[in-house]
C-alpha cells in the first residue's frame, strides 16, 4: 500500500505528542499503560478529526455517517446573509461544551450547541 509507511509515522507521532508528552505521569505498569492507550485510541478513532481523511475521524469513515462539517451549521449573526438552500439554523446564543475522554484533560471533546 503506497504511503502506508508515512501514515504509520504520523500515527506515531500524534501518539507521542498527543499523549505521552501530555501525561503528567507516564504510567511504568503494563495495565496502567494498556488504559491510556485505549483511551488515547478511542478519542483518536471518536473524535479527533483527520487531516488524510478531509476533516473526518475514522468513527465518520468507519460508520458511513455524515461528517459534522457537513451537517447543518449553527449561524449565530442575525443580519449575515445565507444563500438559498443553505441548511444553517439561525439560533441567537451558543454554548461552547469542552468534556474530556474518561476525565483525561489532553483528550477534549469539544461541540457546540444552541444556547
Amino acid at each position: 500500500m503506497t504511503g502506508s509507511i508515512a501514515v504509520l509515522e504520523r500515527f506515531f507521532r500524534s501518539l507521542e505528542q498527543e499523549m505521552l508528552r501530555a501525561l503528567p505521569v507516564v504510567p511504568l505498569a503494563m495495565t496502567g499503560m494498556r488504559d491510556e492507550l485505549a483511551t488515547y485510541l478511542d478519542w483518536y478513532h471518536d473524535h479527533r478529526p483527520h487531516q488524510g481523511l478531509a476533516g473526518r475521524t475514522s468513527a465518520e469513515v468507519r460508520d458511513g455517517v455524515v461528517p459534522a462539517r457537513e451537517r447543518p451549521r449553527l449561524e449565530p449573526r442575525p443580519r449575515f446573509p445565507l444563500p438559498r438552500g443553505d441548511p444553517a439554523r439561525r439560533v441567537r446564543d451558543l454554548a461552547l461544551l469542552v468534556d474530556h475522554v474518561r476525565g483525561r484533560p489532553h483528550l477534549p471533546i469539544v461541540s457546540l450547541r444552541a444556547a
